[in-house]
């Protein structure tokens, strides 16, 4: 089975991040943990490559 690679962000402080989780996961920035729901995952990718583009994408996009 190959792995889905998820852009997800934290319920609290809104940071995202890249994870292959399919239940929860830990933000890197406050601690939090996380369920993964629809309304937490950003984005789908089938490569570790395509998430990260996406991540960066909407990393900067915050920014502006």
């Amino acid at each position: 089975m190959k792995r889905k690679y998820k852009v997800v962000a934290c319920h609290r402080c809104g940071n995202a991040q890249i994870t292959t989780a399919n239940t929860s996961f830990t933000c890197f920035r406050c601690g939090a943990n996380n369920r993964i729901s629809r309304e937490s995952i950003l984005y789908l990718a089938n490569s570790h490559e395509e998430a990260r583009e996406e991540l960066i994408r909407i990393k900067a996009r915050k920014r502006s």
